[in-house]
């Protein structure tokens, strides 16, 4: 963001330097010179001169000047919308770094309540082959999965490290800790509206299209500049010249000088330069075709990926009540195979595993929940539209 920041302060300045070309211009010019001549043996001479001029020119008519001018003001307008896309994209990958350290550390919880929940297991299995109440077996997987979700949670260790040390570098502090979120809080409708109205939003806010309207702009007005080319210039122009020779010259023996004012119009008019002016015509017209398929594919890419965007915040947000719903029946299947284990209709397998399925369903429960506030945040961000209060009202509905 900071890289294009600079690039429009440059290309600002830049447009400031396209408005010299209608202003007039003044040039000082003063020299000095001595020179020593021997005309004969013992008749020497010393010649020396001085002289000063100011002149002016205030261009009357140049029409490429006026284009430049134009053409300036639409490469600010396309550095600011490149400006506005890394912000936004800035902002997209705090939010994305934000929430995936969030669910590194629910997998870290979940993992640590599941071994916490297979070690009481094996602890209690490991009791009941003392009185012989179950087998050896019993003992044996619990002990597995034990040592199973240990080696789980040493990589979801090192993963919440990971995720930390991202967000970290992208905001330039240490020890950061986002505020959790409660399970129990529900889910804020990211895809609000119908997608017609996101897809007309995107075309007219979307950064990057901006960018290509304005390139084309700039492409159309390349071709007048090399248009007028070949048209001719006139300037205006004003000179003040003094000159002073203080021992004469060999002409005149005698200090004299020289001075006045002139002015007058300067006329240019370009009759052939090699049929270089044609073919950067030719040129210019080609890349103007360039610029105009850029924007159509600009559009359409644009138009897609708002489609997907949407699509992935509204079936999100599906997916996340589905799988609220599961959690409920695993956590009923888990609480079945108890009381079959205890009354010896299950074996111990059923009840590790019936843990396992409801850990995993609550994991996937949080990792959807943060996916569907990432979909809405890239839903505006594809509509152009990805603001800092967007992520102030995200901020507040996690309070």
């Amino acid at each position: 963001m900071q890289s294009a920041q600079f690039n429009f302060d440059a290309v600002v300045a830049r447009a400031e330097q396209s408005r010299a070309g209608s202003r007039p211009t003044v040039n000082l010019a003063a020299s000095a010179s001595r020179a020593q001549t021997a005309y004969s043996p013992g008749n020497d001479r010393d010649d020396g001169s001085r002289s000063f001029s100011v002149s002016a020119s205030q261009p009357l008519y140049r029409p490429v000047n006026s284009l430049n001018m134009a053409q300036s003001e639409e490469l600010v307008e396309s550095a600011a919308a490149a400006l506005e896309a890394a912000r936004q994209d800035l902002a997209m990958r705090v939010a994305q770094a934000y929430f995936d350290v969030l669910a590194a550390g629910d997998t870290l919880d979940l993992l640590t309540a599941q071994k916490q929940a297979a070690t009481e297991q094996e602890a209690a299995a490991r009791q009941g082959f003392s009185v012989g109440t179950v087998t050896l077996t019993d003992g044996m997987e619990a002990q597995a999965r034990v040592d199973l979700v240990s080696a789980q949670l040493i990589g979801a260790t090192n993963d919440v490290r990971a995720r930390s040390l991202t967000l970290e570098r992208l905001v330039g502090r240490t020890g950061m800790a986002p505020d959790r979120i409660s399970a129990s809080t529900g889910l804020p409708d990211m895809a609000a509206g119908v997608l017609n109205d996101w897809l007309t939003l995107g075309t007219t806010s979307q950064p990057a299209i901006h960018q290509a309207e304005k390139t084309l702009a700039v492409a159309r007005l390349e071709v007048l500049k090399a248009e007028a080319a070949e048209k001719p210039t006139i300037d205006l122009t004003a000179t003040y010249s003094h000159q002073q020779y203080p021992n004469g010259t060999v002409a005149f023996a005698s200090t004299y000088q020289t001075h006045g004012p002139s002015i007058g119009l300067q006329f240019n008019m370009p009759l052939f330069a090699g049929f270089a002016l044609r073919n950067r015509i030719k040129e210019t017209l080609a890349l103007e075709h360039k610029a105009q398929s850029d924007l159509e594919t600009a559009i359409r890419s644009g138009q897609q990926l708002v489609q997907a965007s949407y699509f992935e915040a509204t079936s999100g947000r599906e997916k996340a009540q589905a799988l609220r719903t599961a959690e409920i029946s695993t956590l009923k299947a888990l609480e079945a195979s108890q009381v079959g284990y205890r009354i010896g209709i299950r074996i111990i397998i059923d009840v590790l595993n019936a843990q396992s399925q409801l850990f995993q369903t609550r994991r996937d429960l949080a990792q959807a929940r943060y996916a569907v506030l990432i979909a809405g945040l890239k839903l505006r961000q594809a509509a152009g539209v990805l603001s800092i209060q967007a992520l102030a009202n995200i901020d507040a509905w996690t309070r």
